[in-house]
């Protein structure tokens, strides 16, 4: 089974985006930057949610090839199950955030949400809500990557050489 290339693209743009989303948040929570840190985040933010979403049309358009049946059932039920909820959080964590940030006097939303709404105390759970997500977010990307190590390095049975961009 061999993913396309527009799949495979779009795969490693989320997972650099997300990692450049890491970096700067932490950044900014910690103030270890100036507000060049909050700005990196939001446009990052809202690259990364216009390749989820031409990822989930791809996926729509031109269906991956189904996995090999040399899988255990429940190994593809785990892997089709985390990553439906990596899709659902990614794009909470944006809906969130990107309210948040409506509030900001200086944001670099393209399309800000409403002042009033992000300035109300609903806006104000949104933004600690966006903070618990990127846990749950994390820890979804880190049983992903676990599960790609298991089939790269004891399986040894080339399921990331299908995400990659040669044939290994």
């Amino acid at each position: 089974m061999r993913y396309t290339h527009s799949h495979i693209t779009f795969h490693w743009l989320t997972a650099l985006l997300v990692l450049g989303l890491v970096a700067s948040g932490h950044a900014n929570s910690f103030e270890q930057a100036d507000k060049g840190a909050l700005n990196a985040h939001q446009l990052m933010g809202q690259a990364l949610i216009i390749v989820v979403t031409l990822r989930i049309l791809t996926r729509v358009v031109k269906r991956p090839a189904k996995a090999a049946l040399v899988h255990a059932g429940w190994v593809r039920a785990l892997a089709s199950a985390v990553q439906l909820c990596l899709f659902c959080l990614l794009i909470a964590v944006f809906v969130t955030g990107d309210e948040s940030a409506s509030d900001l006097s200086n944001n670099m939303l393209l399309i800000p949400g409403d002042l009033a709404f992000a300035r109300s105390d609903t806006g104000e759970v949104l933004l600690e809500v966006h903070y618990a997500l990127k846990w749950a977010l994390l820890a979804l990307f880190g049983l992903h990557f676990a599960g790609a190590m298991k089939h790269t390095l004891i399986d040894r049975d080339g399921t990331l050489s299908a995400m990659w961009f040669s044939k290994t």
